[in-house]
């Protein structure tokens, strides 16, 4: 990884290692396929948080200007909110926000309280914070029902750049690919919508993860078509 590129997702992994292995031991893989993406608006059956891993909610946004901190406060205060509604959870608490085009990376604190809840699960509220609709790059999420568990791996991110005694890495799941996977995105987002879904889910049965990833190209995008900026804040969700 590019020594640049650290810096803007490290507060990602707040607890990363150092890399324990010779950097020539890395190897990248690469498997490009194409798939299907349908249209979650227009689907037989709705996306739902407990049906696919995630939903997309209506939520006029509170804020107009992400950089003020008040307004920045009461948009994590809103997003909380509506975590705790779509999953029904106890506490809900943001602990990260990242604002695509530019990196607002910050951590919360879990209050005593978490250390008695029986269940936790990390989401992502995904939003679309520009004063148009998105047009390029929309997010498509992989329904949680048709990813097997021998379909999810693990991969590393490790600190590029020469001469380095020790390289930070973090690590992250991998979907590897099967035919059996099905992609929704929802097509023209706009800021009075949120994307809430798993990235994690410690359910007794077992654990949940919902993958995502920005696709491109539509049919219609224009070339001229803006760039998309989205927020995106990552809350733990815990249940009593």
């Amino acid at each position: 990884m590019e020594p640049s590129i650290w810096p803007r997702i490290a507060p990602i992994w707040p607890s990363s290692t150092h890399f324990p292995h010779p950097v020539d031991s890395l190897h990248e893989e690469d498997d490009t396929r194409l798939v299907d993406v349908e249209d979650g608006r227009t689907c037989a059956e709705p996306p739902t948080l407990d049906s696919h891993g995630f939903e997309l909610c209506r939520s006029p946004c509170v804020a107009t200007d992400l950089d003020d901190a008040a307004q920045l406060e009461a948009y994590l205060a809103q997003t909380a909110r509506l975590v705790q509604r779509a999953t029904r959870a106890d506490l809900v608490v943001p602990f990260h926000h990242v604002r695509i085009d530019t990196e607002l990376g910050e951590c919360g604190v879990l209050p005593p309280r978490a250390r008695t809840m029986r269940r936790g699960a990390i989401l992502n509220v995904w939003r679309n914070v520009s004063s148009e609709a998105v047009r390029s790059k929309p997010l498509a999420l992989c329904h949680v029902g048709s990813v097997a568990p021998d379909d999810v791996g693990v991969y590393y991110l490790v600190e590029g750049g020469e001469g380095r005694a020790e390289r930070r890495m973090g690590m992250n799941l991998s979907l590897h690919y099967s035919p059996a996977h099905r992609w929704s995105y929802f097509p023209r987002m706009t800021r009075d919508e949120a994307l809430v879904f798993y990235t994690y889910d410690g359910r007794a049965d077992e654990p949940r993860f919902t993958f995502h990833a920005a696709f491109d190209p539509l049919p219609d995008t224009a070339p001229d078509a803006p760039p998309r900026v989205a927020m995106i804040v990552r809350c733990a969700a815990l249940f009593e």
